[in-house]
């Protein structure tokens, strides 16, 4: 699961050095997917938390 973001920045990394584009482009384009990653991450751990513990609170009530 961790080397997810690490794939996503060595693309684009790769993708801006091939496309001639200065580094410091790259390292803002690998930390805005970097960010992305982890929000989507927080969200989705977030969520699914929520759906535990809506179940366990109407496992309760069963």
């Amino acid at each position: 699961m961790n080397s997810l973001p690490v794939l996503f920045s060595s693309a684009v990394l790769f993708s801006c050095l091939f496309r001639r584009v200065s580094l410091s482009h790259a390292a803002l384009a690998t930390s805005r997917v970097k960010n992305a990653l982890r929000l989507s991450l927080w969200a989705w751990h977030g969520a699914h938390a929520e759906l535990r513990a809506r179940y366990a609170e109407d496992s309760k009530h069963l």
